[in-house]
């Protein structure tokens, strides 16, 4: 595909976006995924890419499936996001059984996740984000430390993550493991740019990485898979060169990150209605 047709598509990208930008649009699920479609593809910050052979498949995921598909090869992309972060709390939505509830993300997208974190590839109606109580808190509490360090919608060094649990199906997208609400894919951490990358691509920040899975097991996460092998605490597993996979178990160290939590809704607005939920609140004000 040479240039010129990408500078066009680029063009109808642009046309569709401003479209399925108007609030006529904006409560369909859809017309928000091709919106996003074009955001990812042909936007960095402004610019269209000069060759789509840029991108390259990265390693598929036997244990949870990859859902990360694409990595850049030799090439920084630095993607211009079209959503700022919202200033409300999504209404909590509880799923229909298992005790999960849907982790928030902005009204507007569901690509858009709370601390100026990003929900990447996300499913249509929103039915891959569905979480355990205590498992949400601890990730909470993950997202707002982080955010703290990193600041910035924009950074690159923000937090994106993936696939957690299906609101009604125990299996979906091929995991094995994402059944019960306490486990979250996540991306390794870059140095610049945005998008999906692999521990041997130039932007992968290596510190700033073992600095997250430090954090995630601080705040109680266990079984997690990330294959860089200069990587301290993390198991090499088939297909997690491209994503960190953490869960966050019903336990003593995850419900102590849980009640050691103070949120900052100022900094985290977002998480306001899943932090002050009876199901999450009963476990921040247990005393054991």
């Amino acid at each position: 595909m040479n240039l010129k047709r990408l500078k066009k598509l680029s063009i109808l990208g642009w046309i569709l976006m401003t479209l399925l930008s108007s609030n006529s649009f904006a409560s369909d699920n859809i017309l928000l995924r091709i919106r996003d479609f074009f955001a990812d593809t042909f936007f960095q910050r402004g610019e269209v890419a000069e060759n789509i052979n840029d991108f390259t498949r990265a390693p598929s995921d036997e244990a949870c499936n990859g859902v990360d598909p694409l990595a850049f090869s030799n090439r920084e992309i630095s993607l211009n996001e079209i959503l700022e972060p919202p200033e409300e709390s999504p209404p909590l939505t509880r799923g229909p059984s298992r005790g999960l509830l849907e982790f928030p993300t902005a009204i507007e997208s569901a690509a858009v996740g709370p601390c100026e974190s990003r929900h990447y590839n996300p499913d249509g109606n929103r039915v891959d984000q569905y979480i355990a109580p205590h498992t949400g808190c601890a990730f909470a509490a993950v997202l707002q430390e982080w955010n703290e360090a990193c600041p910035g919608f924009d950074s690159a060094c923000r937090l994106a993550w993936g696939d957690i649990s299906h609101r009604t199906e125990s299996y979906f997208n091929g995991h094995r493991s994402h059944t019960g609400g306490e486990c979250i894919d996540m991306r390794p951490i870059r140095n610049t740019g945005g998008g999906p990358l692999t521990y041997r691509h130039h932007s992968y920040d290596r510190e700033r990485t073992q600095q997250l899975i430090n954090l995630l097991k601080e705040k109680g996460g266990t079984a997690v898979l990330f294959n860089d092998p200069q990587i301290n605490g993390a198991t090499d597993w088939a297909g997690h060169d491209n994503h960190i996979h953490v869960c966050f178990r019903n336990d003593v160290n995850v419900k102590d990150a849980c009640r050691d939590l103070e949120p900052d809704y100022n900094r985290c607005p977002m998480l306001y209605n899943f932090l002050e939920s009876d199901e999450v609140r009963s476990i921040r004000d247990s005393e054991f």
